[in-house]
């Protein structure tokens, strides 16, 4: 097993930073306007591309609550993120910040992350895709497929190894007048 490399991230990883250092921060829960974001470390890939954490890690996770305005006025917002925070949305962290040790509602994003912050939510999306369909149907190998499927995955890891991941910014929270 291997620590999953999305293709988006490649860039920021050729950089000198090893994903074993970075968190993967999930959106996971919204509740009327509250936001709860999880993050775990690094996640690994099985052969097949499906993301999982080792036994000992599975439940070595943080848990941090903010508001949805605040999300997105300070992250969404400034990174010019076209829609608004959402179930499911991903990101790669660098380092978190101390945010996260409080059971307190974090009323400035900028205390969850101190460096880089990824917008990996496509790669994300598609991981779990691949773990949903082979969970759900036979794994065809090489052999079996199709000349024309092998264009198309052939197409399909060319358009994706263009991608980059968004690298996002994270203001000052809103004055009071602001909100």
């Amino acid at each position: 097993m291997v620590l999953w490399r999305p293709e988006t991230l490649v860039a920021a990883t050729q950089a000198g930073e090893e994903l074993g250092d970075f968190a993967y921060v999930v959106v996971e829960e919204s509740v009327d306007k509250l936001i709860e974001l999880l993050a775990w470390p690094w996640p690994e890939a099985d052969d097949r591309g499906r993301l999982f954490w080792p036994a000992e890690k599975e439940s070595d996770y943080k848990s941090a609550v903010t508001t949805r305005d605040l999300l997105r006025y300070q992250l969404y917002r400034p990174s010019r993120l076209q829609r608004l925070p959402r179930l499911g949305d991903v990101y790669a962290a660098s380092h978190l910040g101390p945010g996260w040790a409080t059971a307190n509602l974090v009323t400035d994003v900028r205390q969850l992350f101190d460096g880089e912050l990824y917008d990996i939510s496509a790669d994300a999306r598609e991981a779990a895709k691949l773990a949903y369909q082979g969970a759900s149907a036979p794994a065809l190998t090489t052999r079996a497929a199709s000349d024309l499927d092998r264009r198309l995955l052939s197409e399909a890891a060319s358009h994706r190894a263009r991608l980059t991941a968004k690298r996002l910014k994270i203001t000052a929270p809103p004055s009071r007048a602001q909100r």
